[in-house]
């Protein structure tokens, strides 16, 4: 049985006057969210110089916020041979190749067939979220390329901190419809829609903010298409996606944020594309234990190539 782990966050200037289970998610870099942060609270699991608190209670510069995190509760995800192809693999961690089409852990509509129940077999992995062990950043089913899966407990800690503090560079390849300036930055506002809470959109108040990169590699057919490779600075949910397709360039293939460009050969190939044209192509960071140097770079599979190859066709 794996020990309580005991972690001391530091309350900063930064997030004096916040309330506790915001800024105690907010100061552990995404090893706890709010939620798991509140029941904590709840337990008794969770002090603020050394007392209880409850999650509403506003925190002032200097203060110290004690967690005990207990051991995770068995696993009651299915272990399952689905092959896993390892770019790189040590007892600290792991870099994959997720195939387009494979969802990343289960959840409501996908209870089993994922990588977690792949990682679960090949691996056994247990750290991090039961719901999601190893999982510490993810790509949507149909994103194919690079993904880092921790192997034990601290190294969790260490890569999900890493990549909120933004220690981690990850760089995509989409094409697109239509073709955008030769190289830019995506910074705004970002959230759910309010008329449609499965799509997210720019176009909200709010204090969460999106940042992406771009960069043009290639134009398709005096601008029709392109492919672009994108820098995420924030990681949020569906962000190159909806940031494309906001600043008027859609990936192709995207049946939720894509259009169908109105007629011709480029509308040929959105409606023959199998998936939505993304791929992380590019890791790159330091080692959270050893402190080497780790630069990964795998090229699209098939299916994004043959969508390239039609398009430099045009």
């Amino acid at each position: 049985m794996a020990d309580t782990e005991t972690l001391e966050l530091a309350v900063q200037e930064s997030t004096a006057g916040e309330r506790v289970d915001s800024a105690a998610a907010l100061l552990s870099a995404g090893r706890l969210s709010r939620s798991q942060v509140k029941r904590l609270i709840e337990a008794g699991d969770l002090l603020v110089d050394g007392r209880q608190v409850k999650p509403s209670e506003r925190l002032a510069a200097g203060q110290t916020i004690t967690v005990f995190i207990p051991p995770p509760p068995p696993s009651d995800i299915v272990p399952q041979d689905i092959p896993i192809d390892v770019v790189f693999e040590d007892e600290h961690l792991m870099v994959i190749m997720k195939p387009s089409g494979l969802v990343v852990h289960p959840a409501a509509g996908n209870p089993d067939g994922t990588l977690v129940n792949a990682l679960m077999h090949h691996r056994g992995i247990a750290c991090g979220d039961p719901g999601r062990p190893g999982i510490v950043h993810r790509l949507d089913k149909d994103t194919s390329g690079l993904m880092l899966v921790a192997k034990q407990e601290h190294a969790h800690t260490a890569l999900a901190r890493m990549i909120a503090e933004r220690h981690v560079t990850r760089e995509y390849v989409a094409l697109v419809a239509g073709s955008p300036d030769g190289e830019g930055e995506i910074r705004t506002p970002y959230g759910r829609s309010p008329r449609d809470r499965k799509r997210f959109t720019t176009r909200i108040q709010g204090d969460v903010r999106a940042v992406t990169r771009y960069r043009i590699e290639t134009r398709f057919g005096g601008g029709a298409a392109a492919l672009v490779r994108c820098v995420l600075e924030t990681g949020r949910t569906h962000q190159i996606r909806v940031h494309m397709s906001e600043s008027g360039w859609p990936l192709i293939g995207d049946p939720i944020y894509g259009r169908l460009p109105k007629k011709g050969p480029l509308r040929d190939i959105a409606e023959e594309t199998p998936r939505t044209m993304l791929h992380a192509a590019h890791l790159e960071l330091t080692h959270p234990e050893t402190g080497g140097w780790l630069e990964f770079t795998r090229e699209p599979p098939a299916d994004f190539r043959q969508i390239a190859d039609r398009l430099a066709a045009l």
